[in-house]
Parts: structure tokens; C-alpha cells; sequence
């Protein structure tokens, strides 16, 4: 029910009355997860630096994974991360970089199948279901 009282628009719902027109303050989500996106960041960069430094003669043995853990640390051992940033940084340790392995090994999956063609997902749908079967049968 809507009242209209000195120019202001209520809502009573539950016997309490709500201000229609005094909303939420928005905030801006960059500003607002700021330490997120900054060690996000700082984690894209020292990934791109790694991927530069694994391009030089020596470093190239190595590959780019290597050099950027190598970077991260020795950063980490010299300067400190700033505590600001540790949010973002433990997020993209924990959650993007599994997201990553996760990806990177559905391509490489999906490379495999496309070379050996229909009849190895066919056999890998097979045993997998196969395998669930099992599982169940056995949960009885």
C-alpha cells in the first residue's frame, strides 16, 4: 500500500513503512573490491613478466611458469606484497589458478580428442559411465 505523506512516497509492508526514495548508496564494485582487482593485478603482471623473461636465451629452458614463480618470490622476499593487495593475490593462488588447470586441461582434452576422433569419446563416455555404475552398484 502506498502512501503519499509531504511529497515522499512510502511503502508499508509488515506495518513498517519503507522510504521509496531513499535507495541504497551504490558503489563503484572496482572501488569497492579495490584490494581484490589490485593483487588480481599485480598477479597479471608478474604472470606477464614471466612470460617476457621465459622469451631470453637462459630463461627459456625454464618456461613461463617457472620464471614468473620465480619473480613472485623473489618480489615477495625482497619487497613484501603490501598488505593491501594480499586479498586479490590469495584469490587469484586459490581460485583463478585452479580455474586455469581446470581450463588448460579441458584443452588439452580436447586437443587429444580431436586428433583420435569419435571412437576415443565414445570409449571415454563409456568408461566413465562404466565407472558411475560401479560406484552405484556398490553404494547399496
Amino acid at each position: 500500500m502506498r502512501l503519499l505523506t509531504a511529497h515522499r512516497f512510502t511503502h508499508q509492508m509488515d506495518g513498517v513503512a519503507y522510504d521509496m526514495d531513499d535507495k541504497p548508496a551504490r558503489t563503484c564494485p572496482i572501488r569497492s573490491n579495490g584490494p581484490l582487482v589490485g593483487g588480481v593485478l599485480v598477479t597479471f603482471i608478474v604472470a606477464e613478466l614471466g612470460i617476457q623473461l621465459a622469451k631470453l636465451p637462459v630463461f627459456s629452458r625454464f618456461g613461463a611458469m617457472i620464471s614468473a614463480i620465480l619473480i613472485a618470490v623473489l618480489y615477495r622476499q625482497v619487497l613484501g606484497y603490501p598488505e593491501v593487495i594480499r586479498k586479490g593475490v590469495q584469490f587469484s593462488a586459490k581460485v583463478l589458478l585452479r580455474v586455469a588447470i581446470v581450463l588448460f586441461g579441458f584443452r588439452l582434452n580436447l586437443a587429444v580428442i580431436m586428433r583420435e576422433g569419435l571412437g576415443l569419446l565414445v570409449r571415454d563416455v563409456g568408461t566413465g559411465g562404466g565407472a558411475i555404475s560401479v560406484n552405484l552398484l556398490l553404494a547399496r
